[in-house]
């Protein structure tokens, strides 16, 4: 599940706040049920910043709407070292890091987790950063990897998924 535009608070029964960008209702409703068909049928998956936050939304959760300072695009491609200050077991499994910098290309974060998600990941100001879902090999990061796969710890996100579904 890749990034993209702000998710419509409809979908999680929030009314929209001022700093609501471009929502696209139609790409949420198939994002929704991608994560759905996706934690249904264990498909290995991992979803990436607008994707981790349809999935926590798919399974009942809500999202922050608007953060400050999150949005750092000059910085795309450098792990801010504060950034990600805690991962859990699963996390530390996927990257080999119990720590580690990650880009900020956000400003909606995962407020309240949803059934069966789990934080595995969060940053010093309590940004939850991973998730995964309880026994699915579903996980879901509100970083790049993808923008910083020249470090072995972003690029293990992705051979931890290949593996998956490999097996």
């Amino acid at each position: 599940m890749t990034g993209g535009g702000d998710l419509d608070p409809e979908n999680y029964g929030a009314p929209p706040t001022r700093e609501r960008r471009a929502c696209d209702p139609i790409r949420d409703g198939w994002d929704i049920a991608l994560c759905r068909l996706a934690v249904e049928r264990d498909l290995p998956t991992l979803a990436i910043c607008r994707g981790s936050q349809i999935l926590n939304v798919a399974l009942g959760g809500t999202l922050v709407q608007h953060i400050e300072d999150h949005f750092d695009i000059d910085r795309y491609n450098e792990g801010r070292p504060r950034r990600v200050d805690r991962c859990g077991q699963h996390g530390r499994r996927m990257t080999g890091a119990s720590r580690l910098g990650a880009n900020t290309l956000h400003h909606q974060a995962l407020m309240t987790p949803g059934d069966g998600v789990r934080v595995v990941a969060q940053a010093p100001d309590m940004t939850i950063e991973a998730i995964e879902v309880e026994g699915k090999p579903v996980v879901g990061v509100q970083w790049h990897p993808e923008l910083m796969r020249h470090r072995p710890e972003h690029l293990a996100l992705f051979q931890s998924l290949v593996r998956l579904a490999s097996s």
